[in-house]
């Protein structure tokens, strides 16, 4: 309901009370991983994003909406190589999640 608003922070807010109570809520994290790309600009985005769109995508490894948003947030941190492999997953699961596995980015600071 925020996020229609164009509200993410209140969304983040309701978001990190539900994840605290079940952090495995896959959809929970998908919503988190949406609010935190749509409340930040840039790269500030991918990076905050990034954790949730990684849990989301290691819980339903078979979800292409989970997949796209860890691409959203690789293609804001710049790594589009790797935005790029993560968006190829629905169609070449197996083959492309090898890949992205062996491709690691710099750590973020």
């Amino acid at each position: 309901m925020y996020l229609e608003a164009n509200r993410p922070q209140e969304a983040i807010r309701i978001l990190r009370s539900a994840l605290a109570a079940d952090p495995d809520d896959a959809e929970c994290l998908k919503l988190m991983a949406r609010a935190q790309l749509t409340a930040a600009s840039g790269s500030a985005s991918g990076t905050s994003a990034l954790p949730a769109a990684q849990r989301a995508v290691e819980l339903r490894p078979d979800d292409s909406h989970a997949w796209r948003l860890l691409s959203l947030c690789y293609s804001r941190l710049g790594y589009h190589d790797r935005g790029d492999v993560c968006r190829g997953i629905p169609g070449t699961h197996g083959q492309a999640r090898r890949r992205y596995r062996s491709r690691q980015p710099p750590a973020l600071v």
